[in-house]
């Protein structure tokens, strides 16, 4: 049975979901310490989360590859990519205040819609990893684990998401995560406890990286 459901599984994905799932059940293997079927299922699953919105949205079946240069161009039409397009182009002002350069919208809306959804489902495991060990490592109330995960971990979304969240501490574009992820493996190798200080010094996390990004650092 299981070796059927192996190859019905084979079929009910496409090629390039079924390499997205094979990529995150390595990672989440290694990176959570999990066996390779727990990482499967767990990949799996953020897998189904992210075709089932993509086609909740009506986005599954967007262009891989290209939607950044739709976006940076000048691109219209009335159906759902042409919406999409717009809609971000309208977000680029505020973005742009926090540093997204043009590379960063061609890396970001590149990516084909389920692996951008599948890095938002594996941002909230994270961070929902590490709210969960807060409050079972270190005795924290669920308010206090919820701050204590902002101010270690990045926090990204739209701007217009959070809206009750002003300043530096709102949410950070997402076409910014591929920057900042190799600015943090940077600091880890270089100079950890300088960061770490200055870190514990900031409101949250996101202001932290705000403020390394206005240097230049980012």
């Amino acid at each position: 049975m299981i070796e059927y459901m192996g190859i019905f599984n084979f079929f009910k994905y496409t090629a390039t979901e079924r390499l997205i799932l094979n990529q995150y059940t390595q990672m989440l293997s290694s990176t959570f310490d999990m066996s390779k079927s727990e990482a499967n299922s767990l990949a799996e699953e953020m897998l189904v989360n992210s075709i089932s919105k993509a086609k909740k949205d009506n986005t599954y079946q967007l262009p891989p590859s290209i939607l950044g240069e739709m976006i940076l161009d000048d691109y219209e039409s009335g159906d759902i990519i042409g919406f999409l397009v717009k809609y971000v182009r309208k977000t680029l002002p505020e973005k742009r205040k926090d540093g997204v350069k043009d590379e960063d919208i061609l890396w970001w809306w590149n990516l084909d819609e389920i692996s951008r959804r599948m890095v938002m489902e594996l941002d909230w495991l994270l961070k929902s990893s590490n709210y969960s060990l807060e409050i079972k490592n270190n005795g924290l109330s669920e308010k206090e684990a919820i701050l204590r995960t902002k101010k270690y971990n990045p926090t990204y979304g739209d701007p217009g998401e959070l809206p009750h969240l002003k300043g530096d501490n709102r949410p950070l574009p997402w076409e910014l995560r591929d920057r900042i992820n190799i600015f943090l493996e940077k600091i880890l190798k270089s100079d950890p406890q300088k960061y770490k200080k200055r870190i514990e010094s900031a409101p949250s996390f996101n202001s932290f990286l705000r403020e390394e990004i206005r240097k230049g650092n980012i």
